[in-house]
């Protein structure tokens, strides 16, 4: 048998991880329960360890919301590098809909 090099991939789920981003920049008080097992290695994307990673640098100094968000990634001048606001609504509307599941019941 030839010399198989065998790479490890991480599980990817593009959609996972733009429901537990989403859920962050909407509800913070989740950040705490979730940054000590998150890591931004944790994400496949790179997008999405962009945002996460700007999302654990404003919760240091302030309030994670939307507008911070879109605020830090402008300033950094990557937001288009991540798709934009567009990216960002599309990452809120993810996590909305199973926001909504939980609070419905």
């Amino acid at each position: 048998m030839h010399n198989l090099q065998q790479h490890f991939l991480p599980p990817q789920n593009y959609i996972a991880e733009e429901i537990i981003l989403g859920s962050l920049i909407i509800r913070p008080e989740l950040f705490e329960n979730i940054v000590q097992s998150l890591k931004i290695e944790c994400f496949f994307l790179e997008s999405h360890r962009i945002i996460y990673r700007n999302i654990v640098t404003i919760q240091k100094e302030k309030e994670v919301n939307p507008v911070n968000l879109i605020c830090s990634l402008q300033k950094r001048k990557i937001l288009e590098t991540i798709g934009g606001t567009k990216k960002i609504i599309t990452i809120i509307k993810q996590s909305q809909i199973c926001n909504y599941s939980i609070y419905k019941n």
